[in-house]
């Protein structure tokens, strides 16, 4: 029983730490939620952040990966493979 109440907190505090950082990468990169995710996901990959799951965060190895043209050159890596932009519209999600 208390197996079960430790791993649902834990679950919880992972969810909390993913959401947090992605509203931090929104902040300070001033993108989308959608590019936030994938900048997330780029991050997680590349093993530049981290996640906590027992203090419920996630860190990035160094500072200068939350710096805002960081953030957003790393939005343009995290594209898909042979995108290619929509004309005349202003969706900026990629």
């Amino acid at each position: 029983m208390y197996g079960e109440k430790s791993m649902s907190d834990m679950a919880t505090r992972i969810a909390n730490a993913e959401e947090s950082f992605i509203d931090v990468l929104m902040e300070l990169g001033g993108i989308t939620k959608t590019q936030a995710v994938a900048v997330s996901n780029l991050y997680r990959k590349a093993r530049i952040a981290k996640l906590d799951p027992i203090n419920g965060v996630i860190r990035v190895q160094h500072g200068a990966f939350l710096d805002r043209s960081t953030i957003q050159n790393a939005v343009l890596a995290a594209r898909p493979t042979g995108y290619v932009k929509p004309i005349n519209t202003r969706d900026d999600s990629f």
